[in-house]
């Protein structure tokens, strides 16, 4: 049973009359198949193609296609190969077209046809503005119950919907609400079997946003979901893997934000999590993961912040919170060694409250070793603040809090086990600690202003602690060699203190007070 049915109006406008030129074209093959097309304007045109001729299978077995145009110059395309495939295409405005297609038929000889299905498909597009454009193809080898959905409410808005796999149960959902909004959703390139249940979720709404999420070979159980309030905001994100899921969500204007999940190898790289939230105006957010495991969260509030994460490995643990405005955090975690993915099991949590401060944290590979089972904290309050911190081994711990503005602090762990808290509450404090061997600790502490700590320890378990309570106070403490231990106490103005230890089991106390 087929039913057809196209209908196209004309205007009568005082004495003058408008032809429509509308053109319709239609065919089907196969049985249950369904064309309603509606035309009103002038220069519309359909054209919808169900079936094959070229082929005996995929004779378009309960299709439908239902297209609706109300406008000028509107253009829609058709094409569907399968079973049980259903498009639905509304135009509301002038100048939109929409193309849709499910599945073909590739001529790989001479009257010699590959059929590739799109079973249980269901493409819907909906238009309301003017010079829209919509396009949804899913291709592949017996795919079965993938959706795309789009929608555009506005002008010049741009949406590209393509589960080009050979995987089932994809599905893509796009919603434009503005004007000259761009969304392009991929998911699969044909070549896997194993690009099968997928979720891509897009909505934008505002002007000139762009979003763009692609989930590619080797793809399966991932999920992409990219929410863009406002103007002129930017997010990307790449998927290939296992489990993989990522949420970006943009408030504001002019924001950025990108998100990359691979693995060396497609099917290397699964169950990574990365959540981006960007509320403000030109703030920036990137994130890289490669590996199992990963897990990477950035929240801004504010304007032009830039936070980027890069985990390389598996188990890693990111978290970068920054309120403010012109702050700057960077966080690297990486184990492999030659591409090799290795257990990190590293966390690295950076917090920014004010305007322009900047937070480095590195846990890194050393070669034929890796970096894992470490700890960074960075907490700034205040403006102008810097921290750096720097790990190579394992099992080493760094936490750095300051309050106040320009102050600085640096920290190197190198070996196993170190351990370094530091804590500055003021102005122009200056930290700088670096610990090589087993499980050395390192306590500095700076109240005031413009003081000034050393902390060097080269060998196993020796113990550093600094306090500076006062205005330009110095202290520098040299620790060579096992178990030594160093007490520096400093109150008031201008105190300078060196201690120097070299071999084994030293003790030395500095109290300085003016």
């Amino acid at each position: 049973m087929k039913k057809v049915f196209i209908s196209a109006t004309f205007l009568l406008l005082g004495a003058i009359s408008f032809a429509q030129s509308n053109d319709a074209e239609v065919r089907q093959f196969g049985e249950r198949n369904t064309v309603v097309a509606e035309q009103a304007g002038v220069n519309n045109g359909t054209v919808i193609f169900q079936g094959d001729s070229n082929t005996d299978s995929a004779r378009s077995n309960d299709n439908k296609a239902i297209v609706f145009q109300l406008g000028d110059r509107n253009r829609t395309s058709i094409l569907s190969v399968g079973d049980l495939n259903s498009v639905s295409q509304v135009q509301l405005g002038n100048d939109n077209v929409a193309s849709a297609f499910q599945g073909k038929s590739i001529n790989v000889l001479p009257d010699i046809y590959q059929v590739t299905k799109s079973i249980d498909n269901v493409i819907t597009q909906n238009q309301i503005g003017s010079e829209n454009i919509a396009q949804a193809v899913q291709e592949g080898l017996n795919n079965k119950e993938n959706s795309i959905d789009q929608k555009q409410t506005g002008n010049r808005n741009r949406t590209i919907g393509n589960q080009n796999s050979v995987g089932p149960n994809n599905i893509i959902i796009q919603n434009q609400n503005g004007m000259d909004n761009v969304a392009v959703a991929q998911q699969g390139s044909g070549n896997s079997t194993n690009t099968v249940n997928n979720l891509i979720v897009q909505t934008q709404d505002g002007n000139s946003n762009n979003a763009t999420s692609r989930q590619l070979d080797e793809s399966k159980d991932s999920k992409a979901k990219q929410i863009q309030i406002g103007d002129n905001n930017k997010a990307d994100s790449h998927q290939q893997g296992i489990r993989n899921s990522v949420v970006q969500n943009q408030t504001g204007n002019e924001n950025t934000a990108t998100a990359t999940q691979d693995g060396t190898y497609p099917g290397t790289s699964f169950a990574n999590i990365v959540d981006q939230t960007q509320v403000g105006i030109g703030n920036n957010v990137v994130v890289e993961e490669k590996g199992a495991n990963n897990e990477a969260s950035q929240t801004q509030t504010g304007n032009a912040n830039n936070a980027k994460s890069i985990q390389n490995g598996d188990n890693h643990t990111s978290l970068q919170v920054q309120i403010g405005n012109d702050n700057i955090a960077d966080i690297v975690q990486t184990t492999n060694v030659q591409d090799v993915n290795q257990p990190g099991s590293n966390v690295a949590k950076q917090r920014q409250n004010g305007n322009t401060n900047k937070a480095n944290a590195v846990q890194a590979s050393i070669t034929g070793n890796s970096t894992n089972n470490s700890l960074v904290i960075q907490e700034q309050v205040g403006e102008y603040n810097f921290v750096r911190s720097e790990q190579q081994g394992r099992f080493h711990q760094s936490i750095t809090r300051q309050n106040g503005n320009n102050n600085v602090a640096n920290d190197t762990q190198e070996g196993t086990g170190q351990n370094s808290l530091v804590k500055q509450d003021g102005r122009a404090n200056d930290s700088r600690v670096a610990q090589l061997g087993l499980y050395n600790k390192s306590q500095v502490e700076q109240i005031g202003a413009s003081n000034n700590s050393e902390v060097d320890q080269n060998g196993d378990q020796n113990n550093a602690c600094v306090l500076q309570d006062g205005i330009s106070n110095m202290s520098d403490v040299i620790q060579m060699g096992l178990m030594n231990k160093a007490l520096v106490k400093q109150y008031g103005t201008e105190n300078i203190s060196d201690v120097n230890q070299l071999g084994n089991f030293n003790s030395a106390s500095v109290y300085q007070s003016n």
